[in-house]
């Protein structure tokens, strides 16, 4: 029987070091290795979110849509919905 071996694991700063973002361990997190490396190549310096939501769209189901925006946007949206609603 082959042995499979663990993943490599890195550390990644949830906030970035140069967006203010610490070394304390409430900002980092354990991630597989090659994922780490992929979202830094999908969220690199001049990329903007948005743009890479749209792009992922096209992978997920077609009655769902990504969208990326920060969470203080998200909590007003979401805020604004439910009042809607009620």
């Amino acid at each position: 029987m082959r042995k499979r071996h663990p993943r490599l694991r890195n550390i990644h700063h949830r906030l970035q070091r140069k967006d203010g973002g610490t070394n304390e361990d409430s900002n980092l997190v354990k991630v597989d290795a090659k994922l780490h490396n992929f979202y830094h190549a999908f969220f690199r310096e001049g990329t903007y979110p948005p743009d890479m939501a749209r792009k992922l769209n096209d992978w997920i189901r077609p009655d769902y849509v990504m969208v990326a925006l920060p969470r203080k946007d998200a909590r007003e949206i979401i805020k604004h919905l439910s009042q809607l609603v009620h």
